[in-house]
């Protein structure tokens, strides 16, 4: 994990906000991720990485596989970010798309 995951508010609630398979408990965990200061490096790691399992940038892992099929339809980082994100200003990350970006648990893009 890189070092942003130092700033991320999910530092601050109980684990079970982000890892529990309760609706309450991913709801608050969604929540607060949407305040979170390193939620776009959140979401573009669990990206790049694959990561198939809890909460990641606000987002849930069936969330995350649609994001996913995005990517390996040609869709840059950056772009699915910034729709994902409602930030304009990842669009301007058109290099941000990973050759490597994990598809599904052992396929690689």
């Amino acid at each position: 994990m890189g070092r942003w995951h130092d700033d991320g508010l999910c530092r601050t609630g109980p684990a079970d906000w982000w890892l529990s398979d309760e609706p309450a408990d991913t709801i608050r965990g969604i929540e607060v991720c949407q305040d979170c200061p390193v939620r776009r490096l959140c979401l573009a790691s669990a990206l790049v990485f694959g990561d198939q399992w809890t909460i990641y940038g606000g987002t849930t892992p069936p969330q995350r596989r649609a994001l996913t099929r995005r990517l390996r339809r040609g869709d840059t980082l950056g772009t699915v970010l910034a729709d994902t994100l409602n930030d304009t200003n990842a669009h301007t990350d058109e290099t941000l798309r990973p050759s490597h970006a994990r598809t599904d648990v052992g396929e690689v893009a």
